[in-house]
């Protein structure tokens, strides 16, 4: 069954991205009993390539996927990295070291992994917890899912159980700071690492870490044997026609009821069709549907832009756009408001245009401005620092682009104008394989 396979493969994705996070925290603490202290942050710094590597949750346009809590868990691995790397110049004999006293400081022991792993990374996942959502990695996420309201089954469930897991980590990681400071701080001798000392800096870290495991895989079973999916096969038989209606330098936008507000309205394309469910469609049955669902018959210009999925309820939402001439009388059957670029910006901006319109407007005018401003390797095509194109909606139907290759969206986020371009992007390509996995997926 569809909605089952589905589940299982997003509980499944939730639980490994879990435990090979968890793997990797606990991994770094424990080869730290064996590992010299100089080579450790090296060996921090090889598990961010695993972590990124093996992880289900990387981005991929495929499906649904959070990868919030592999990039939080790099993070912690990179700066904690970073900090045992300055203890370590601070620890050699070319850097006077005014910190601390060298009468009473251990050079065998400069650091402890855990007092280092747990603070760093109770900071960064709160920060994540409150963050989530906002991100440029939670918005790059919903470029590429472009879930829209109706086909928020399964987007909804792993952004709720990437935000749980994000939270647990940090809870995790403030009990594991507090209990070893408060450990070193009353009880360490700075001497050796005694049986008391590997309970609390390793034993404690490692268990605590292996009991959230098992607690997300039973989270994980309950929940999928719980979980009705009737909801997500009940929407599978339909799919959604979406019509962006554009005349001159204007777009026809209507008023509809917000979702979760009464009384509230919001702006979105009047001319929305459900159909029986399909997975593709030809411009002459896009030009047909059209016509009945608005009455206008007059010549008219259809433009395919792009098809959005949800993986787990199966719905397909066409977008299309149509370009009408300026003496092209209104719609008999639909009702709205011709507005320019400057109104449907500032409804943008105050939130007033639906999430299926939002994204809709976000996503072609973002690809629209990577493609006439770079190349697709984000090289500039004008040798004009942080040049911009402009946009306007009468030359839409002459923009010689694809809107259902995202690869354009991963250009306007990574490009010459932003900072370390080339460093980043070496990174990307040789060492995280992000690059890869856009060039590699489309919409």
């Amino acid at each position: 069954m569809p909605g089952k396979d589905s589940k299982h493969r997003i509980f499944n994705m939730l639980s490994t991205n879990w435990l090979i996070c968890c793997a990797m925290l606990a991994l770094i603490i424990i080869v730290g009993l064996w590992v010299p202290h100089v080579v450790l942050p090296f060996v921090a710094f090889a598990l961010m390539v695993v972590v990124t590597r093996i992880s289900p949750a990387m981005p991929s346009a495929e499906g649904v996927s959070c990868s919030i809590m592999v990039r939080t868990t790099n993070y912690t691995l990179g700066w904690s990295a970073l900090i045992m790397l300055i203890i370590n110049a601070l620890n050699t004999h070319w850097i006077p070291n005014i910190f601390v006293d060298p009468e009473t400081y251990n050079v065998g022991i400069p650091f402890i992994p855990a007092l280092i792993i747990a603070p760093v990374g109770a900071v960064l996942f709160s920060i994540a917890y409150f963050r989530m959502g906002k991100t440029e990695l939670c918005r790059q996420c919903t470029s590429r899912a472009s879930i829209t309201m109706r086909q928020g089954v399964a987007h909804t469930l792993v952004h709720n159980e990437g935000r749980v897991q994000v939270r647990l980590m940090a809870i995790i990681s403030i009990f594991l700071s507090v209990v070893g400071w408060l450990y070193y701080a009353l009880f360490y001798i700075n001497v050796n690492i005694n049986s008391s000392d590997r309970f609390f800096f390793f034993i404690v870290p490692v268990a605590l870490l292996a009991l959230s495991v098992g607690f997300i895989y039973t989270r994980y079973a309950a929940m999928e044997d719980r979980t009705d999916a009737r909801a997500a096969i009940s929407v599978q038989r339909t799919t959604q026609v979406r019509f962006l209606i554009v005349k001159g330098d204007t777009l026809l936008l209507g008023e509809v009821q917000h979702p979760d507000i009464p009384g509230v309205t919001l702006w979105d394309t009047p001319a929305i069709e459900d159909i029986a469910a399909t997975d593709s469609m030809t411009d002459t049955e896009a030009h047909d549907l059209f016509v009945k669902k608005t009455g206008i018959a007059e010549s008219f210009r259809v433009r395919p832009l792009f098809v959005t999925r949800d993986p787990a309820s199966g719905i397909n939402v066409f977008h299309y756009a149509i370009f009408l001439s300026d003496d092209t009388p209104d719609s008999p059957l639909i009702k709205g408001e011709w507005l320019n670029l400057y109104a449907i910006d500032k409804l943008l901006n105050t939130g007033m245009l639906t999430r299926p319109m939002a994204y809709d407007i976000h996503r072609i005018y973002v690809m629209t401005m990577a493609f006439k401003t770079y190349d697709r390797d984000g090289r500039r095509l004008y040798p004009i620092k942080n040049y911009r194109p402009t946009f306007r909606l009468c030359d839409f139907k002459d923009w010689d682009i694809d809107y259902s290759d995202i690869h354009w969206l991963y250009v306007a986020e990574h490009n010459e104008d932003k900072p370390f371009f080339r460093l980043r992007k070496f990174w990307r390509r040789y060492i995280s394989g992000m690059d890869r996995s856009w060039r590699e997926n489309r919409s």
